[in-house]
């Protein structure tokens, strides 16, 4: 299956060689390099099925906010967390079962099993 990804970078690099391997392997991938373009994407109801987000993004909020909000509009949207510094992954914890984290440097396979387990399985819808 398919999954339509909002990719949410602000370095411009890593955002480009993120988004080609996601769609190397099958997905469709928007991108944007803030939080509030994020909720701009997101408030369009285009279908997204993954936020991929930095949890440092420069601008008016950070990747933890942006998953928050995100999670709180859609109740079957799943959010991929990911950060160079593993113990900002300690907030996440209140956020629930739709997210999960990966730390920085990822790696194209580690994309694509969570990619693909999160495919597989249902979001639970509140």
């Amino acid at each position: 299956m398919s999954l339509h990804v909002l990719l949410v970078e602000d370095d411009d690099l890593l955002r480009g060689l993120t988004a080609r391997i996601v769609r190397s392997l099958g997905h469709e991938v928007y991108e944007v390099g803030n939080g509030p373009a994020a909720m701009s994407a997101l408030s369009g109801d285009t279908g997204f099925d993954v936020v991929f987000t930095d949890v440092k993004l420069g601008g008016a909020f950070d990747g933890m906010e942006l998953a928050r909000r995100a999670l709180e509009a859609s109740g079957r949207l799943r959010v991929v967390l990911t950060s160079g510094d593993p113990s900002t992954f300690r907030t996440s914890d209140g956020l629930g079962p739709r997210v999960v984290t990966l730390a920085k440097p990822y790696r194209k396979d580690q994309i694509k099993g969570l990619l693909e387990a999160m495919a597989e399985s249902s979001p639970p819808v509140p």
